[in-house]
């Protein structure tokens, strides 16, 4: 092992290239970057994550088991691996796993956020990023467990923020009805990326809101509209053009 760690960076950065390899040359490269991810220096599990993330289009269904197991045992903070680089892995693999692998991750995600802990929004994000692959058994079993937690409103908006097109077409009218609750009644202290996405996901919730529930949206992103952040007086708008198709004459005017 070399211990210059720049030195095994740029390698981890180079191994991205045996996407083009076949065989033994194939698995050991694949086998360096896993064991890399255990590196003692973060830009060299940085960089391991991002080739796995591109050696993951040629994994067969056994270095895909190897690579959840890696993401499973980064989830329960096993061997003090960093969260963050693993949700990249994540992001980067999820559409390739298959179904038990799926369900591997998602149970132990759902355990996490069953801890009710500081982590909670995190787990939710997490699964967000599984969301196109999980089905409504999965996501009923999330919205039970968000039920009651301290911070629901911010684990949901964690969990559906930038997926919410994709998964409203799996969820019932009381979840839905509960998403766009926690979307309208968003903290003051939200972070920047909350706030730009939060508009856009009433936005595609809009055709599924009754009317009580449209005033209210349409009142808020009004007041969106006079944000200091002109990324967010953007937002509000694009999702007051989204709205404004189910808007009656008395309410455009308004």
């Amino acid at each position: 092992k070399n211990n210059d760690t720049d030195m095994r960076r740029r390698c981890a950065k180079l191994l991205a290239i045996a996407v083009n390899l076949n065989g033994k040359h194939f698995n050991d490269a694949f086998k360096y970057l896993i064991n890399g991810l255990k590196d003692s220096g973060s830009s060299v599990q940085d960089s391991c994550a991002r080739s796995l993330v591109t050696l993951s289009k040629k994994c067969n269904d056994k270095q895909l088991d190897i690579t959840v197991q890696c993401l499973i045992d980064g989830f329960q903070n096993i061997n003090e691996y960093d969260h963050y680089r693993f949700r990249d892995l994540l992001k980067g693999i999820a559409m390739k796993l298959n179904e038990t692998q799926i369900d591997s991750l998602f149970t132990c995600l759902i355990n996490g956020l069953k801890g009710n802990n500081e982590k909670n929004r995190l787990y939710a994000k997490f699964i967000g990023y599984l969301s196109m692959k999980l089905n409504k058994r999965h996501l009923n079993d999330v919205f039970q467990c968000l039920n009651g937690l301290k911070d629901e409103n911010e684990c949901i908006r964690a969990l559906c923020g930038k997926p919410l097109e994709t998964i409203s077409t799996k969820l019932n009218y009381q979840q839905l009805d509960r998403i766009f609750s926690a979307f309208m009644h968003r903290s003051k202290d939200t972070d920047k990326e909350d706030c730009d996405s939060y508009a856009k996901s009433l936005g595609v919730i809009s055709e599924k809101l009754n009317e009580k529930q449209l005033e209210n949206a349409i009142n808020t992103l009004i007041d969106g509209l006079k944000d200091k952040d002109k990324d967010v007086r953007k937002s509000c708008a694009e999702s007051l053009g989204v709205i404004s198709t189910n808007l009656n004459d008395k309410q455009l005017e308004g």
